[in-house]
């Protein structure tokens, strides 16, 4: 009986009904019966998903009761579900003559209205009811209103309007929830903490109202306000998941990172955890260089999720960072697999094959990052890397002007063309390449002694590093 909740007597009566029904249809008999016990039936088959004979049982009633703005109301939702909107429009008109003070009449006109992105005519419809409504009606009339402006991408009308819908009532989770979601896309955290500290004042212990000022302060990077919120969270429902997950998040943020794991096991102890969870989990113990442990809770989210590309590429991290080549190289082409419009994921691949000499191969993925992300200097610095592995100077040249000018705010590869040069024995002029790049940025020389380890022990470039580092 789909999502009817009855016991059996009641069960027994619907059954009996229905047969009442049937058979009166068959033997083309008027089937004379109460509205209510109609509408029973009229839902019954609704909850089925068979909305023709559900259509067909309202003809039949209206028929009986043909000024039954009720009837004519479920019509036109059943026309609705059915994707037949001039029709249940037309219901809807007539179910207004019958009845024009029924809410749920203009609400589903408005709806209907949204759905064929007539979203001028569902403002009016709306606008005409809050004129009118009472105080009861406003916050489910503004929630509605809301609907038009999200679907036609108002946000900023969005986010005032589910404002209204919460002044008449500060509790309503689906508004809470709406309006979180749209101070994320209109990044108005100042008001948003402004308005839900009015909300605080008048329903204090409701919890998503909480979470939503701590996701503002998370928003403007005020994390000791964010995480006081999330703690008040926490205390009003110790279940919320949601709020112990983001305050680990806020304290990885922070670099505190055995707090984060402190709260995850809290956050563990209820018998909670899905693949981010996890994933977050390992990202405290790789910052914390518990690379096993970090490739342990990865592993954890890959079995709640096999296509968590992103864990595959954090193990491989993990494993790239102890050198560990052949293990790395595993799981960069997993991840690059899973998503091969990742240019990461192939950057992943290159590097662990640079260093396993399979070259040809790092070349081709090398190249691949490049195609999906042009601009990304990392792509084009791993590629002359490898030319130069194979004494191909060149290419190297060709790549390099290549990554010029396609990444041309990227100063670092300034030291590539000091590395390029020092690598053809031009020293003079690879001096003065270097001296341009560290004075870009200091640690730019790290990319010559990527290229060149032996020059690390170079004096004269690090008494040029320590200068720099004094002045």
């Amino acid at each position: 009986m789909g999502n009817f909740d009855f016991d059996d007597e009641q069960h027994e009566e619907l059954s009996e009904l229905l047969e009442r029904y049937e058979n009166a249809v068959r033997n083309n008999q008027i089937f004379l019966i109460d509205q209510e016990a109609l509408e029973s039936i009229i839902d019954y088959y609704e909850e089925m998903g068979n909305f023709d004979k559900a259509l067909e049982v309202v003809e039949r009633s209206l028929e009986q009761y043909p000024y039954s703005s009720i009837l004519l109301l479920k019509k036109a939702e059943l026309l609705f579900d059915m994707k037949l909107c001039s029709k249940a429009l037309d219901s809807l008109e007539m179910a207004a003559i019958y009845d024009p003070s029924e809410l749920e009449i203009h609400l589903l006109k408005a709806e209907i209205l949204t759905f064929q992105s007539r979203y001028q005519e569902a403002i009016e419809v709306l606008h005409n009811l809050i004129k009118s409504a009472s105080d009861e009606d406003l916050s489910e009339i503004y929630l509605r209103l809301a609907d038009v402006y999200e679907d036609n991408e108002k946000y900023p009308e969005m986010e005032q309007t589910l404002k209204n819908c919460l002044r008449y009532e500060p509790e309503n989770e689906e508004a809470l929830n709406r309006l979180n979601y749209c101070i994320e896309i209109t990044e108005n955290y100042q008001e948003s903490i402004a308005f839900h500290k009015e909300l605080v004042n008048q329903a204090p212990y409701c919890a998503m109202i909480w979470y939503n000022l701590a996701c503002a302060y998370d928003g403007l990077d005020q994390y000791d306000h964010a995480i006081e919120s999330l703690e008040y969270v926490i205390a009003i429902d110790e279940l919320s998941d949601f709020a112990y997950q983001d305050l680990a998040e806020i304290y990885f943020k922070q670099g505190k990172y055995q707090k984060a794991l402190q709260i995850l096991k809290e956050f563990h102890s209820l018998g909670q955890g899905d693949e981010e969870v996890f994933f977050l989990e390992g990202q405290c113990h790789d910052a914390l260089e518990n690379f096993k442990m970090a490739r342990y809770c990865y592993r954890k989210s890959l079995h709640i999720n096999p296509a968590f590309h992103e864990a595959f590429f954090k193990i491989g991290e993990t494993y790239e960072k102890e050198e560990s080549w052949e293990n790395a190289l595993k799981a960069f082409t997993k991840a690059s697999e899973l998503d091969p419009q990742e240019p990461e994921y192939h950057l992943g691949v290159a590097e662990a094959c640079l260093f396993l000499n399979k070259l040809e191969r790092a070349i081709s993925s090398a190249e691949e990052s490049i195609y999906l992300k042009s601009n990304n200097s990392r792509a084009y610095i791993l590629l002359i890397k490898t030319y130069l592995t194979i004494f191909d100077t060149e290419t190297a040249w060709e790549i390099l002007q290549k990554g010029k000018d396609s990444c041309r705010d990227a100063q670092e590869l300034i030291a590539v063309e000091a590395a390029l040069l020092f690598f053809e024995g031009k020293r003079k002029q690879g001096l003065i390449k270097f001296i341009e790049a560290i004075d870009c940025n200091v640690f730019f020389s790290d990319i010559v002694f990527y290229f060149l380890p032996d020059l690390e022990k170079d004096l004269e470039l690090n008494a040029l590093i320590a200068e720099k580092h004094k002045s």
